[in-house]
């Protein structure tokens, strides 16, 4: 499978039905985090564009649906984490500028170009 615009085929995860959160996945680390500091608290978590960048999809109409069906289970994951008491959620998304070469439905829905 082709990730990253087909420039790398490798082994990767496939989604193959639609995307569901059975719990959250960092719940844990963030109430041990919060529990050994008084200090302000951050959690990482990857973007959905990079995600979907990252896995091949055998479900989802394209690319950029299941990138935002995967921002939706990272918004969930993220407010858990906020009432867990984390006080900075931080997104990283290095695959953005694969996603802004062409026209897509996320954000304001347009290219690189302006178009």
């Amino acid at each position: 499978m082709g990730i990253r615009n087909d420039r790398y085929v490798v082994e990767v995860p496939t989604v193959t039905d639609p995307l569901r959160k059975a719990g959250s996945i960092h719940i844990e680390e963030a109430k041990f985090l919060r529990s050994n500091t008084e200090k302000l608290t951050k959690f990482t978590l990857p973007g959905p564009m990079t995600i979907s960048d990252t896995i091949a999809n055998d479900y989802y109409a394209d690319k950029e649906k299941m990138a935002m069906e995967f921002a939706k289970l990272l918004n969930d994951e993220a407010k858990s984490l906020c009432e867990a008491g984390i006080d900075i959620i931080q997104f990283d998304e290095p695959a953005l500028n694969s996603f802004l070469k062409r026209k897509h439905r996320m954000g304001n829905g347009r290219d690189g170009n302006g178009n």
